[in-house]
């Protein structure tokens, strides 16, 4: 092959900013796996109240009101719910009940309507993970103790082995992504390494869609994102190193989009997220890692900005989309790692915040605009314990709230609203009371 989201933030009543794994600290529901479908009354995620464990909660509305959904798992270690996803009306998720072990799981967000799908693994667990929707299905990856780690499927009533891929082997597949009415994923067949294949949700249509480094290392695509009836994905080909392709889910649509930096390393681009286009970083030799977008085509995949000129490169990251806009954390070599704003054409971004005046930074993270043109809500790691909002004060942004710890996590309840609507932020923190 030649190398041619009118918001605003809500905290819930029993959050905490600490991970999940930490189930027993006093004081502390350590909510996570925050799950919601547009116009629903209710939104799930997993929570400790300190007496049933980790288990599967609910918000509703109206009222925000609060209830545990149903103790899977009697006693204090609690179940686990995770991998939380939509199915139909429904909600798909993985959860450990001390009898099955990590199996799979279905909700209509009713004690009564939650129960096991399926136990795959009678003597032990199958351990469901990348739970991805595609229709009305939900594929997922699991090891039954037979045939290893490979695809499986549920409707919701019963799971099933999509294809052993690698026979007496892992395909272990990753990546897995919705495109349509088909699932795109990785997977590894023995032969050829891990390459992209495609399932739509039959055996004899879980096929590989195309070889692109032939021999058994494979190219490893990876981070999928879908723009204008394609999937833009980074692969090696062996040739031109990590760049950018894109796929129609066809041999013939699978082509390199575009080779930003020429060799074998390629520009290895990361963080690709779309919208109107995508946006992604990459690196070059000569301008270092910076923020680059695409249309799909290889004339319009082009540099938005080299913000810090040389072959430093001022490092994007931390990408999040409002309704026209596009939010990063970049440093452009005077004022540190600060929040920059451009508009989805990718052009003129400016620099919204310098609230450490010089090269200082707080490190902004956590971003997620409101739904409201031109404001973000974000967190800091410089344990301010702050939630901060953009405004048009001389720094930028300004603090609304401070906490004990935290806030992290923000995510949009979509249940209350359209995707760039004016829905709530729901995000983790402790205060002095609440924990």
């Amino acid at each position: 092959m030649s190398c041619r989201l009118a918001a605003r933030s809500l905290a819930l009543a029993i959050g905490a900013a600490m991970p999940a794994i930490a189930q027993n600290l006093p004081g502390n529901s350590n909510p996570n796996g925050f799950a919601s479908q547009v116009g629903s009354a209710y939104a799930l995620f997993a929570a400790n109240d300190q007496t049933s464990g980790m288990e599967l909660w609910r918000v509703s509305y109206p009222g925000a009101t609060v209830s545990l959904v149903r103790d899977i798992r009697a006693g204090s270690s609690g179940s686990d719910p995770r991998e939380i996803v939509p199915l139909l009306s429904d909600y798909i998720f993985v959860a450990d009940d001390g009898v099955h072990g990590s199996e799979l799981w279905r909700t209509n967000g009713t004690t009564i309507g939650t129960t096991m799908v399926a136990d795959i693994r009678a003597a032990g667990s199958s351990f469901p993970r990348q739970l991805t929707t595609v229709g009305g299905l939900v594929f997922f990856v699991a090891d039954d103790g037979t045939t290893g780690e490979e695809l499986w499927q549920t409707d919701g009533t019963t799971a099933t082995l999509t294809k052993d891929i690698w026979p007496g082997g892992d395909s272990a597949p990753r990546s897995l992504f919705a495109f349509g009415n088909v699932l795109l994923f990785t997977a590894d067949d023995g032969i050829s390494g891990r390459e992209l294949w495609r399932s739509d949700g039959t055996a004899a249509g879980t096929q590989p869609i195309l070889d692109i480094r032939p021999g058994p290392l494979g190219s490893g695509p990876r981070d999928m994102v879908e723009l204008n009836g394609k999937v833009l994905f980074v692969a090696d080909d062996g040739a031109c190193g990590a760049e950018l392709w894109s796929t129609d889910g066809t041999a013939v649509g699978t082509t390199l989009l575009k080779d930003i930096e020429p060799g074998p390393d390629g520009s290895q681009p990361t963080d690709l997220h779309a919208h109107v286009r995508v946006f992604f970083t990459a690196s070059t030799s000569t301008q270092g890692r910076e923020l680059w977008s695409s249309d799909g085509t290889t004339a319009g995949t082009t540099l938005v900005a080299d913000l810090q000129p040389g072959a430093v490169g001022s490092e994007p990251r931390n990408l999040s989309f409002g309704l026209l806009e596009v939010w990063f954390v970049a440093d452009d070599g005077l004022a540190g790692r600060e929040v920059w704003r451009t508009d989805i054409a990718g052009s003129s971004p400016v620099r919204i915040t310098d609230i450490v005046a010089g090269a200082g930074s707080i490190l902004p993270s956590n971003l997620q605009p409101t739904g409201h043109l031109g404001e973000l809500l974000f967190t800091d790691e410089s344990q301010s314990g702050a939630l901060w909002v953009t405004s048009a004060a001389p720094a930028g942004a300004t603090p609304i709230a401070t906490f004990r710890n935290g806030p992290g996590t923000l995510t949009r309840n979509a249940s209350i609203g359209a995707a760039f609507s004016g829905s709530l932020v729901v995000f983790t923190a402790a205060d002095a009371t609440h924990g």
